[in-house]
């Protein structure tokens, strides 16, 4: 609610920021939360349908209903008051969870049955700042902790400062010496965590304890993870701009179209759920959703630009929910496997490793995509436009509002709308590539 706030009221590129980074601390804390809450109270084989039930009853109305709420406020009003009507709705929202909470842990500490936390329960006597040396040291790990964020952060904040908007930038040293840094940081870590039994500080646990990783399942699991958000990513980042610029669909329609894949998502991941809870299997949800996801994706792609024209709407929806069925049965199995073997006590590390992996392979398709269209699309637009209209080319490239202006069935807007589906159709193929 409080990234929100930030966001209707934000005057400037920092604040803006800064609000991202209220809402990625919220957004991840409640999905851990959330894990870490079914994992204590549900057993393996039902955390496929629990852990997807809340998403599908509450995604699939808002989704459709969430494209109507946004053409309203483009029209009627700014998409500040959107930002801060939703921040009024979710603190509401989130009040009975807060206060059932609360009842609930006051009423573990009156039965005395609330436990303090393992970290804090093995603490040596002495003077608060041997304490403290152990509780960083030793039991979390700071320093590893600290060599991993900073070398994630500087490896992948030019992929941020590059990606959809400014492709251009990968020319400038500071961001290749960033990934330099970055990557030697990674190595400092990994040589870091892997050294917990030696000096210094011998006998610490190990920020990421080194048998997790020894499992080929969860290796290959996290590389498909990371795969799977970079396809998705690599296509998505542009499909809502090329549906309206291309297809002559409002914001709200393509979103409608983008958000059919969603919900098939939402609603195919809790009948995975179902299946696995009664098979007790989950490598074959993995085989069956890739092919399916490939052919819905695959064909998707095809239908943007097929024989000079996008295809009809109903073919994109349900291309769309081939797609969303494919992603659903697989990465409803791949969570459920890495937290099977992860076990209670590993949910968190598991689960944080889970959206890592998915937020660095968004990363990169964004980046993938930023530089695909910046290299092709331009080039595409001085080709097809007419003599009189190619020094407009940058003004069209650089915002679809100018693009959407040129009107229906005008030369000009065919030439835009085909340099559009052309491009989007590369980077459709090359988002396939990946998975």
């Amino acid at each position: 609610a409080l990234a929100y706030v930030l966001f209707a009221t934000c005057k400037n590129g920092a604040s803006y920021v800064v609000a991202e980074i209220f809402f990625a601390l919220g957004r991840i804390g409640f999905k851990l939360f959330q894990q870490i809450f079914l994992a204590d109270t549900t057993t393996l084989v039902n955390r496929a349908i629990w852990s997807t039930l809340p998403n599908a009853i509450s995604g699939v109305p808002s989704s459709y209903a969430g494209s109507y709420i946004q053409d309203a406020f483009l029209e009627n009003s700014s998409w500040r008051w959107a930002y801060g009507s939703f921040a009024i709705i979710l603190g509401v929202c989130t009040i009975p969870l807060t206060i059932t909470m609360l009842i609930v842990d006051h009423k573990a500490k009156a039965k005395g049955v609330r436990k303090s936390p393992k970290v804090l329960q093995n603490l040596p006597k002495g003077s608060i700042w041997a304490k403290a040396k152990h509780l960083l040291i030793y039991e979390l790990d700071v320093i590893g902790g600290v060599l991993l964020v900073f070398g994630i952060a500087l490896f992948f904040i030019p992929f941020t400062l590059t990606g959809k908007q400014a492709p251009y930038r990968w020319s400038e040293g500071r961001l290749i010496a960033m990934i330099v840094i970055g990557f030697l940081i990674i190595v400092g870590f990994i040589t870091w965590n892997a050294m917990s039994k030696h000096k210094p500080f011998k006998g610490r646990i190990p920020f990421i304890p080194p048998q997790s990783l020894s499992y080929t399942t969860i290796i290959i699991t996290l590389i498909m993870v990371a795969l799977d958000a970079c396809e998705n990513s690599t296509f998505n980042t542009y499909f809502s701009t090329v549906l309206q610029v291309g297809g002559y669909y409002t914001a709200g329609q393509a979103t409608r179209i983008d958000n059919a894949k969603k919900i098939s998502i939402d609603i195919a991941s809790v009948i995975t759920g179902v299946l696995m809870k009664f098979t007790h299997r989950t490598k074959v949800f993995v085989l069956v959703g890739v092919p399916v996801l490939i052919i819905g994706h695959g064909l998707l792609v095809w239908f943007m630009n097929r024989d000079g024209v996008m295809e009809r709407t109903i073919l994109l929806y349900v291309m769309e929910i081939f797609t969303g069925v494919g992603r659903a049965l697989y990465q409803c199995s791949l969570q459920v496997t890495i937290q099977g073997i992860a076990g209670v006590g590993g949910i968190a590390m598991s689960t944080g490793f889970f959206l890592a992996f998915s937020m660095v392979g968004s990363l990169i398709g964004n980046a993938i995509a930023g530089g695909i269209w910046n290299e092709l699309l331009l080039d595409k637009l001085q080709k097809y436009l007419p003599i009189e209209e190619k020094k407009n080319a940058t003004k069209i490239y650089k915002s679809i509002n100018v693009a959407l202006k040129y009107k229906k069935g005008s030369i000009e807007r065919i030439a835009i709308s085909r340099a559009y589906r052309e491009t989007i159709q590369i980077i459709g193929y090359t988002a396939l590539g990946t998975i």
